[in-house]
Formats: C-alpha cells, structure tokens, sequence
C-alpha cells in the first residue's frame, strides 16, 4: 500500500513539474512571440516614417525648383515653375503637399500684382493681355485659394489678394468664397457660375465681365466698376453694392433681395426680371433702365432714386415708387386726354413701351420724347 501510495505521488508531482514547465515554455515563447511583433511594428514604423522624410525632402527640393524657375528671366521656364505649382495641388497628394498651399496661394497673388504685370499698353482702360504666363499663375491661384482658405483658420484677409490683376481671366465655376480682393481688377473676366459668396471685392474693377448666374450673395462690392457687366441670374442677395457703377449692365432675371444700393448708378441697366424685395435703393440712379417684370416697388427704400426715363413700368409701379420718394417723370402717371368718339389710348410712360407711337389725333398733345410732329414743327421755325 506504501509503494502504492509513494508511486502515485511521484506520479503526480511529475505531471506538476511538466505541466508547469510547458507553461513556463508557453510564456517565454509567447513574450518572445510578442517581442518579435514589436519588433516588426517598429521596423515598419522606422520605415514609414524614412519614406515620409524622403518625401517630404523631395517636395521641398521639387518646391524650390518650382521657386526659383519663377523668378527666372525666361517665360518658358517661369511657365514650367507655374505649371510644377499646380502638381502639388492633387487631392490625392494632399498629405505630403499641404502644408504648401498656403505659400502657393501667396506666390500666385505676387507673380499677379500690379508690380509683377507692368500693363502693357499704355491706356489704363485697356484690360492686361492673357499671356501663356499669366494663365498658367491663373490657374495655380484658383486651385490652390480653395485649398489654403481650408486651412485658414485667421479671418479672411489672411489670405490677401489686393490689387490681384485678374483681366480675361477664365475663372468659370470658380471657388473663391469669402475671398478678399478689394481693388483687383477682373476686366472682361469669365466668372460664369462662380462661387463668389461673402467675397470682398471693394472697388475692384469687374466691367465687361461674365458673371452669369455667379453667386454673390452676401459680398461687398460697394464702390465696385461694374460697367456693362453681365450678371443675368446671378444671386446679389444681400451684396453691398453701395455707390458701385452699374451703367448698362446686364442683370436679367437677378436676385438683388435685401442688396445695398444706395446711389448705386444703374443707369440704362437691363433689370428685366430682376428681383428687387427689401432692396436699399436711396439716391440710386436707373435712369433708361429697363424694368419690365421686376418688382421695383417692392425695394425697402426708393427715396430719391432716379427713375425718370425708365421701360417696362406699369403706371400703378411707377405711383408706388413715387410714394415712397422716388423721382419720376411727372406725365408717366397721367394718360393723355382723348376725345370721346376716340378709341382708348394705351397708358404709356415718357420713354414709349411700344416701338410704335399710337395714331397721331387732332385733340391729342403732341409727345414731349423728342419724337414726332412736334419737334419736327419746331425745327421748321428754327430753321
């Protein structure tokens, strides 16, 4: 019974010791099992991060040769610099070349002020010429605002770009919200359908350009040169165009709800269509304006604002207007007298709605537009 008893305990203690010996071998191979993948992890993150210095590395050698071709006496190599600029610009490259959008944007802005585009002509009302150079800088600076005004984190004047000359720029569908571009000059510029909203654009130079059904809302553009611009459909709700010029500008069908214009000159503007709710437009000038289905005499304030010679207002608009302090011609509100075997005369205004003016009537007062008998008379008894 003894040796029995002294043969299972062995037994046993020998299952002991071998079971706690694989679980020590367990152990040390599973801490060294651990010790390798540490290892590994380590040597992978070493690695990434050498590939990651050697790209930035390139980039800034790639970034200082893009530099220096820009200031180089040829414009093919200054093209070439511009042309490597926009390379950084890729969506899919952003994490090794973001933190050069910023300087990208500043370098656009520099090679397209005034001091680097000497006008070539020397009539100053002559927009710049759109050189191979000057598009290519172009192109660099709408891709690369977007992208620097991300990371902006300052106010919007961080990203300065005054004076920037913009002439015949192709700019279609561009981004440049809440950009600040007080004085630049985009004469004849193509800004069809640009994203402009909140834009500072103070007395910037913007005549002849395309803006069709660009969005504008909420920009300043107070004191801007808009002459002849098209802004058909375009969205100004809110804009600030206090005291801008506006002569013989397009802008049919536009959204100009609750728009700064006092003293704005719209004078001989196409507003067609225009919609004009809660508009400021004290001391305005529409003169010869167009306004035929725009709601007028919905703006918030008309006082002092020139409507004298105006189309396409009907005659019930035209005593709305004046009750709120618009300046109108005085017989636009009163039909001319008709005798009473006389078919009705149309109601017209000053400036004739129609290209034809009604039957000439012995009881009727000759017209006071310059047209018609009347002034035929009086040249006969100068002459």
């Amino acid at each position: 019974m003894l040796n029995n008893s002294t043969a299972l305990i062995a037994a046993i203690t020998t299952i002991v010791v071998a079971v706690f010996g694989i679980a020590q071998w367990a152990g040390t191979a599973r801490q060294a099992k651990d010790k390798d993948r540490q290892d590994r992890a380590e040597e992978r993150r070493k690695e990434a991060a050498a590939q990651k210095k050697e790209l930035r590395d390139r980039a800034e050698e790639r970034f200082k040769t893009a530099v220096t071709a820009l200031g180089d006496e040829k414009e093919g190599a200054q093209v070439g610099g511009a042309i490597l600029l926009r390379s950084f610009l890729n969506e899919e490259d952003k994490e090794i070349y973001e933190r050069y959008y910023t300087q990208i944007f500043d370098l656009a802005v520099a090679y397209l002020s005034p001091l680097r585009t000497p006008h070539p002509l020397e009539d100053p009302e002559v927009p710049l010429i759109l050189t191979t150079l000057r598009q290519a800088l172009i192109m660099v600076f709408k891709e690369a605002f977007p992208l620097a005004r991300s990371q902006n984190t300052g106010s919007p004047q961080s990203l300065d770009a005054s004076y920037i000359q913009l002439d015949n720029a192709y700019l279609r569908g561009a981004d440049l919200k809440q950009a600040w571009m007080p004085q630049a000059s985009l004469r004849e510029a193509y800004l069809v359908q640009a994203e402009i909203s909140g834009a500072h654009l103070r007395y910037t130079n913007l005549s002849g350009a395309k803006l069709d059904e660009a969005k504008l809302d909420g920009a300043d553009l107070q004191g801007a040169d808009l002459r002849g611009v098209y802004l058909s459909r375009a969205d100004l709700s809110g804009a600030d165009l206090g005291r801008a010029h506006l002569p013989g500008a397009h802008l049919r069908g536009a959204k100009l709800i609750d728009a700064d214009l006092i003293r704005a000159d719209l004078s001989g503007a196409d507003l067609r269509g225009a919609k004009l709710d809660g508009a400021k437009l004290d001391g305005a000038k529409l003169n010869r304006a167009m306004l035929n289905q725009a709601n007028i005499e919905d703006a918030r304030s008309l006082k002092d604002t020139d409507l004298r010679g105006v189309k396409g207002l009907t005659k019930e608009q035209l005593e709305a207007c004046k009750a709120k302090g618009a300046i109108i011609d005085e017989d636009t509100t009163t039909s001319p007298p008709q005798s009473p075997a006389a078919p009705p005369v149309p109601s017209q205004s000053n400036d004739a709605q129609t290209p034809s003016a009604p039957p000439a009537q012995e009881n009727l007062p000759p017209p006071d537009d310059g047209g018609g008998n009347a002034v035929s008379s009086q040249q006969n008894s100068e002459s």
